[in-house]
């Protein structure tokens, strides 16, 4: 199926799974994506949105570009640079699920430059 990740035309619970890696800070305002992710998952069904996460200041930027990109080209780097710094926070990422109905998510920090919302299996 090729569909909108912010509005699938499918029912309300339609997966058991809703699955997302490293796209989120892509997205120009998530809002309506993480709805739509909430909206389709099932009732008792799993949820992870994995993503980078913006560092706390601009060393710790420059500091994970030097450890993860160091083997890259300058603008592979500067791609990677790009990435973390338009990502969330994980105090971001708390809010938007809040914001989006994806209050029982929890915000894990992952590594050192991931975060994941996840939703565990419920009976």
């Amino acid at each position: 199926m090729h569909g909108d990740a912010k509005d699938l035309g499918l029912p309300d619970g339609a997966f058991d799974v809703v699955y997302s890696n490293t796209i989120l800070h892509h997205i120009p305002d998530p809002r309506p994506f993480l709805r739509e992710a909430a909206r389709v998952l099932r009732p008792g069904g799993v949820l992870l949105i994995r993503d980078l996460f913006r560092p706390v200041d601009a060393a710790r930027l420059e500091a994970l570009v030097r450890e993860h990109a160091a083997e890259c080209t300058p603008d592979q780097r500067a791609l990677f640079a790009a990435s973390l710094h338009a990502a969330f926070t994980p105090e971001e990422l708390r809010a938007l699920c809040d914001e989006c109905g994806l209050g029982a998510a929890e915000v894990v920090v992952d590594t050192d430059r991931h975060a994941s919302i996840q939703v565990a299996a419920r009976a």
